[in-house]
This record gives C-alpha cells, structure tokens and sequence, in this order.
C-alpha cells in the first residue's frame, strides 16, 4: 500500500465552485453488499426512484454559521434541533437521483459526499481528482433557477431530457454547518492520498487531493472510497465504496474537434464497460442571453446510442457544442451517524460541431 501526502493547495468544495445541473433520475435494479451489512454499515445501489431532483444551493451564506455543532442560525435553529430521523430517509432511492451538482443530496438523509474521478483522457490529458465534504444541513430552502423542460426524463435507462437552463435564482439557500472529519484519506486502488483541508467552516469546508499531478496513474476496475478519523464527525472507513469504471474509449464522433454533426446521424459509439453501471451523454450549447440547451441521456454502457433526432433537432443550430461523457459507479455508504455518496467516475468531453 503506497501512501502519499500532497501539498495543501487552496480551493472550495463541491458547492461552492462547481455548476448548478438538473439530473434527471433513473432506476434500474438495487444491489446490496452483505459484509458491510453484517459489520452494521449498510451500503445502497441503484433502486427505483419516482422523485424529482429538487433545485437549490447548498453553499452557506456565511452570517451565522460556526464550526461548532452546537451553532444556532437565523432562526435559532441548531443542529440537534433537526434530527437525522426528521429528515426525508431518500437513503434508499436511486443514488444517481442524488446529485451533488443541483443539491439534490443535500436534501435528503446525505450528510456527506465524495467524488474520486479521472477526467479528460480522451483527449490526451488525465485530470486524477478527488474532494470530500460532510456536513449537517440546518435549514432547507428552495430555489427556484430560470429552466423549462422541452421534454422530461422518464426515470429509465436510454431515455434522454432536453432542458433550457438559465443563470438567475430566486430565493434563499440552504443553511449549512460544515463538519470536520479529522484526517481524511482517500484509497484509491492500491494507493493512499491523504486529503488537504481547504475552505473554512463558514463558506465550504473541504478535503480535497490530485493524485494526477502526483503522477499516480489511474486504477481502473479496482475499488475506490475514504477512511476518515473524526472531529465533529464520526470515524469513517469506506475505503472500498466503489470501483473506478475503465476509461472512456469513444468510438464516434471525434472529439478532437473535426466532428460535425446534423440531427440524422447523431449516433454515439464507444468501448462498452463490464461494471454494468449507467452511462451518461450530454450535449451543452450556450446562447446568447445566458440561456444554455442540455440535452441529456442516461443510457445502457453498450457501446453505442442514437439520440432521439426529435430532441436533438431542437438544439440550435448552427451551434458551437460540448459532448460530455460520464461513466460513474455511484453508491449511498451508510454509518451510525450519517449517509455519503460516494461516486467514481471516468468522464470526458470535447468540441461538437452541430448543423
């Protein structure tokens, strides 16, 4: 077991930095893992889901929250005043209907969340990223983000959305106080990465690691996850949540930036995996107005899919594009005190020329 400490680099969580997505749900089958079971750590796959993903922020404001648990906001809330077992038990649900991105877990039994993914190899360049971040949510507020849904995702695999998203929100986010897990190390493979902390407890706190720039290569098919030794959290040992699917071998169209594509022939073909995990294409357009098209289809990792020339005509055109591609194995690890996700994901994208 190679152990390898990084040095600290600055940065925000999830939350604090990444882009608000809508991702639709799916459901296709459920799995459990029987040891974690008998050692009282359950561990949840995929299983049917029929929710909606809620829209919102979870980043802090900042005004009233403190790292100690015992902190009180606006309202006078605290922590002990919201139990875990108030809160929807979502636990059980299909774990890619909770996305960090659009705060769908931030919503549910979730008090934490780590995402291990190699990104970008198609195109030569391997990103090896890993963050975590735990936290209790104190109050849980709606917003409500300019999109209209051109058509809606049916919640099974090879069905796709097609959304028009816009830059503005309106109303207040989510109330959040950022825990410490102690020393967080992330296992990936046969390898230790122990995290840097980054943030504060009032914007986002953080553990964040590059294995990439480390120079550990990626480890494919083997098991990926966290330990961590506790502060205001609990001791964690989920060092093999998930496994990191193999990398993304696109087949067509080309990302290198000579592909142009017209609603008859808007076929994507790839490697198939062998984890049997979903596999994700979506198509960005941004237009003028900071108005922004996604086209997004959940499919079965076989090799190859048409999108519904019916949706994908209704992109505009001519257009600038961006194909994005995910294979992720996604799982809901559960403790005495808390549930995480946990995702690993290979993932790549590049231009797409649409006429």
């Amino acid at each position: 077991m190679v152990v390898v400490r990084r040095a600290i680099v600055g940065g925000l969580g999830l939350a604090a930095c990444q882009p608000i997505l809508d991702s639709p749900e799916s459901s296709d089958g459920s799995t459990t893992d029987a040891s974690l079971v008998s050692s009282g750590v359950a561990q949840t796959g995929p299983a049917t889901a029929e929710t909606g993903a809620l829209e919102g922020s979870a980043v802090d404001e900042g005004d009233a929250a403190s790292d100690d648990a015992g902190a009180s906001f606006d309202d006078g809330t605290t922590p002990a005043d919201l139990p875990d077992e108030d809160r929807p038990g979502l636990c059980d649900l299909d774990p890619y209907a909770l996305d960090p991105w659009d705060t769908t877990a931030y919503r549910t039994c979730i008090r934490g969340l780590a995402d291990l993914s190699v990104v970008g190899e198609q195109s030569g360049h391997v990103g090896y990223d890993a963050y975590a971040q735990f936290f209790t949510v104190i109050a849980e507020e709606d917003i409500a983000w300019e999109r209209e849904i051109l058509d809606p995702y049916d919640g099974t695999l090879d069905d796709c959305r097609l959304a028009r998203y816009g830059n503005s929100g309106f109303g207040s986010p989510e109330q959040v106080v950022w825990e410490d897990a102690g020393d967080v190390t992330f296992v990936l493979g046969g390898t230790e990465v122990l995290a840097d902390e980054s943030g504060d407890p009032v914007s986002v706190l953080g553990y964040d690691a590059n294995p990439g720039e480390l120079g550990i290569a990626p480890a494919y098919l083997t098991p990926h996850g966290f330990v961590a030794t506790g502060d205001t959290t609990e001791p964690m040992d989920f060092a093999e949540a998930v496994v990191l699917p193999e990398r993304i071998e696109l087949l067509a169209p080309s990302l290198d930036g000579s592909a142009v594509v017209d609603t008859a022939d808007f076929v994507v073909q790839w490697v198939p995996g062998s984890l049997g995990v979903p596999f994700e294409i979506s198509v960005n357009v941004a237009v003028s107005g900071d108005w922004d098209f996604q086209l997004f289809c959940r499919v079965v990792d076989d090799g190859e899919f048409v999108v519904p020339a019916e949706l994908a005509q209704q992109l505009p055109r001519p257009a600038d594009a961006r194909l994005w591609l995910r294979r992720a194995d996604v799982r809901v690890v559960m403790s005495a005190d808390r549930g995480v996700l946990v995702t690993a994901a290979a993932r790549t994208e590049g231009p797409l020329a649409l006429e």
